[in-house]
């Protein structure tokens, strides 16, 4: 959890023990410390097929969205003692002074928390997922992956607009990104979403990382993707289980359906009632890119 605000704060680790059922310090320092002028945004820890638990978050300067900044990384084995893609120990905490930056994207330079996603190539490299601006101001999706012991950037796809996030709150999301993973038949794979040109999950070249073409990718079953309640403007949202679900091609994930972000700022007039909350689990056919559901 972050101690301190947006543009300002600490990452703070607890374990829970099960034999006490109490919560204690798993790390005698924060993980990262702001320094009263940052707050680092985490995507992760994710465990990688090469036994690390990869780790990517930017930096972000103040609570306007806009001023996210300097994409960063750091692995470890056990959690507790990290390093850089090098082998570099860090010392905790980890600052924006010590860490290393893997893209110096610049405040106002088109990256947002949340949207870096980490992912593994045919390889089994470690990719992370994000978009910025290019030289034009154009938001473009890359994907930054670990080559022989150094950061390669690769633009996935020619995006010619510019995605405009900025302020404080809950913000509607313009762009989002998948991770990069392997699909069924062998094929690298990215889901994105952007909101002029839609959604759709890119094939992409194994060496350059860019789209070379799209396939269907039902991420979940189509019929749960409607909307159900009748209030006006609501949406459809789900979270995957970030673990694993014992069985294979069985995956967890959560189902509501709310109001579109609103900025965290509170709405006037009539509001929807409380929608159900469901587990659903989503089995995916060997070797296909389709799903069918069991609702719990």
């Amino acid at each position: 959890y972050r101690d301190g605000g947006s543009g300002n704060g600490n990452q703070i680790y607890d374990c829970y023990d099960v034999k006490t059922q109490t919560w204690r310090p798993f790390l005698d320092t924060p993980l990262t410390d702001g320094q009263g002028t940052n707050n680092a945004y985490f995507n992760g820890p994710v465990r990688g097929p090469d036994g690390w638990f990869h780790l990517d978050w930017v930096w972000r300067a103040t609570p306007n969205a806009s001023s996210c900044h300097d994409l960063s990384y750091a692995r470890s084995r056990d959690l507790k003692h990290w390093e850089t893609s090098t082998g570099k120990p860090l010392s905790l905490p980890i600052r924006l002074d010590n860490c290393e930056i893997i893209d110096p994207v610049p405040i106002h330079g088109g990256m947002i928390n949340g949207n870096t996603k980490i992912g593994f190539d045919n390889e089994g490299r470690v990719t992370i997922s994000y978009h910025k601006n290019d030289v034009h101001g154009n938001t473009q999706p890359f994907v930054i992956r670990l080559e022989n012991g150094h950061w390669v950037t690769h633009q996935v796809a020619d995006w010619p607009v510019p995605a405009r996030f900025s302020g404080e709150g809950t913000l509607p999301r313009e762009i989002g990104l998948g991770p990069v993973h392997v699909g069924p038949d062998g094929r690298l794979l990215m889901a994105f979403a952007h909101f002029k040109y839609g959604r759709g999950t890119w094939v992409l070249d194994p060496q350059t990382l860019h789209a070379i073409g799209q396939v269907t990718v039902e991420a979940n079953p189509p019929d749960l993707d409607q909307v159900t309640g009748t209030f006006p403007g609501l949406e459809v949202h789900w979270v995957g289980d970030a673990g694993s679900s014992g069985i294979e091609g069985l995956q967890y994930k959560l189902r509501w359906e709310t109001l579109e972000p609103n900025r965290d700022h509170p709405r006037h007039g009539a509001l929807p009632k409380p929608s159900m909350l469901q587990v659903i689990a989503v089995e995916t056919e060997r070797g296909t890119e389709s799903h069918a559901a069991r609702k719990n």
